[in-house]
């Protein structure tokens, strides 16, 4: 053998190893800034993958999967609920013993401190979600809130001007929208719990009376009364919530937002990790990106109402702090949820 030839089979040899390394480590995401600790960031890649139940937009949805699955090679599987649905199979894998789902995101307060009372929550508080507003998280670290949802009236402008939009909460009873408006029900809508609370603080509880004179269109969540509202068949909705109507403005879609005097509603969106979880490094991976600021800016510049203190909202985005809010205290929901779905029910069936 020659010496040069010599001297590079040496040099192979010597140098092979390394290159095999740097090619694989070209491959494997770096351990992201925002995981809360690179064990559990080991043992989680080792688990291989997470499975979350959403309330977002489902696109959103897809794009958290996706944006999460590229930092980390994990796989998310991530399927979309109303809150009320969500609850249900949560307690159907409950009470069967099923190890099924990591993550939970459900804006049915009632469902959150119920699966707290049953034991059915893993402590944990990722490092970002240490820095939200204390109101946004539990006492013992069970569920946090990530964002939460804005309820607002929404209208199509091409049926409905501006200057005879709603601009109160008290408008939408009006008899000329009889026909027009859509509202979600109680029973599957988290957030509806809340809003329909607050419209008996503000109104009483005739207003149910009142709404069912005006012949609303009742939808499983506010989500499913966006394409009544843009395709014209019921143009005003009385209670949109942020994610949902934003997305269609972002789209194009012909909507635009009213946001009544007496102020904004806004309802808890809770997120926590299962006791029962079948890969529960994963799930604790998956709820740092979550409370991420990354994830965070993400979703304020797709206009969600973010809980991280240091977001910077897209120009023109009202936000918490500009707007006048309506907010309640999750145990005082928790308590009036049965009361809240029964009266409704009673007027509306359901």
């Amino acid at each position: 053998m020659t010496r040069p030839r010599k001297a590079l089979v040496i040099l192979i040899g010597v140098l092979g190893p390394a290159l095999v390394w740097l090619a694989a480590s070209a491959q494997t995401p770096a351990v992201p800034a925002w995981v809360s600790d690179p064990q559990v960031y080991a043992a989680a890649k080792k688990e291989g993958a997470v499975v979350h139940y959403c309330t977002l937009p489902q696109a959103y949805c897809e794009d958290i999967g996706r944006r999460f699955e590229k930092h980390t090679g994990i796989k998310a599987d991530i399927t979309r609920f109303s809150s009320g649905p969500q609850y249900s199979r949560l307690m159907q894998e409950h009470q069967a013993g099923l190890k099924v789902t990591d993550v939970f995101e459900i804006a049915l307060v009632a469902a959150a401190v119920e699966m707290k009372a049953k034991g059915m929550l893993e402590p944990y508080l990722p490092r970002d979600a240490a820095k939200i507003d204390a109101k946004y998280r539990d006492r013992d670290r069970l569920y946090a809130e990530y964002y939460v949802n804005v309820q607002f009236i929404s209208y199509n402008p091409k049926l409905i001007s501006a200057a005879e939009a709603p601009r109160r909460w008290k408008d939408i009873y009006d008899p000329k929208w009889k026909g027009k408006l859509t509202v979600s029900h109680p029973k599957f809508s988290g957030i509806t719990v809340d809003w329909l609370m607050w419209q008996a603080k503000l109104f009483g509880w005739d207003i149910l009376q009142k709404l069912k004179a005006n012949d609303p269109i009742i939808v499983r969540s506010s989500a499913e009364a966006i394409p009544l509202l843009v395709n014209g068949e019921r143009p005003l909705s009385a209670q949109s919530y942020s994610d949902s109507a934003w997305e269609a403005k972002l789209k194009g879609e012909p909507l635009e937002i009213s946001y009544p005097e007496e102020g904004v509603v806004v309802s808890h969106d809770y997120t926590g990790i299962l006791k029962s979880a079948p890969h529960p490094n994963a799930a604790k991976v998956f709820v740092d990106y979550l409370f991420s600021l990354e994830h965070a800016q993400w979703l304020a510049d797709h206009y969600v109402y973010v809980t991280h203190p240091a977001v910077k909202p897209p120009a023109g985005f009202k936000t918490l702090k500009d707007l006048k809010t309506l907010i309640l205290d999750a145990d005082e929901i928790a308590r009036e949820t049965k009361d809240v779905r029964e009266r409704f029910a009673a007027i509306f069936g359901g």
